[in-house]
C-alpha cells in the first residue's frame, strides 16, 4: 500500500490509519471503539441538525417529514439514539442531501488534538515515529 498520499475526508479511513499505525491491545481496542462510537454518534447527529437548521426547519417539521418522533430525531442529533439505515434514508431525503452528506463532518481542531493525543498515549516507538513521517508528508 503506497503511503504518500492519505485520505482523511471519512471516519473510515482514519480509523483505518489508526489501525496501521497504533498497536491496542484487544482490551484497549474495545474501549476505543466504544469511545470513538459514541463521538461518530455526537458528529453525525450534530451534521443532522446542521443540515436541518440550514434548511430553517424545525426538528418537528423534520421528524414528520421523516414520519418519527420528535423524541427520536432529538435523541439521534444528541448522539444517543441507533437510527437504522432506512432511518437516515429517509432523513436524507427529507433533507434533500445525499446519504453521504449525513456522514460527511469535519471535526473540530480540539477534537482533533484529543485523537492525535489519545492515539500517542497509546502507540509504541516504531509506530510513532512512522505517524511522524506520515503527519510530516501530509503536512509539507
Amino acid at each position: 500500500m503506497d503511503h504518500t498520499y492519505l485520505h482523511y475526508t471519512t471516519s473510515y479511513s482514519i480509523s483505518y490509519y489508526v489501525s496501521l499505525i497504533v498497536p491496542i491491545s484487544r482490551r484497549k481496542f474495545d474501549t476505543f471503539e466504544r469511545v470513538h462510537m459514541a463521538d461518530e454518534k455526537k458528529m453525525i447527529g450534530k451534521q443532522i441538525k446542521t443540515l436541518r437548521q440550514a434548511r430553517g426547519m424545525s426538528q418537528d417539521e423534520l421528524s414528520e417529514k421523516v414520519s418519527i418522533n420528535s423524541k427520536y430525531l432529538s435523541a439521534i442529533e444528541r448522539g444517543k439514539a441507533n437510527p437504522t439505515l432506512d432511518i437516515f434514508t429517509r432523513l436524507a431525503d427529507a433533507l434533500k442531501v445525499s446519504l453521504p452528506d449525513l456522514f460527511d463532518y469535519e471535526l473540530e481542531p480540539k477534537e482533533l488534538a484529543q485523537l492525535v493525543a489519545g492515539l500517542i498515549a497509546e502507540g509504541d516507538e516504531i509506530k510513532l515515529r512512522l505517524a511522524a513521517k506520515i503527519l510530516n508528508a501530509v503536512c509539507r
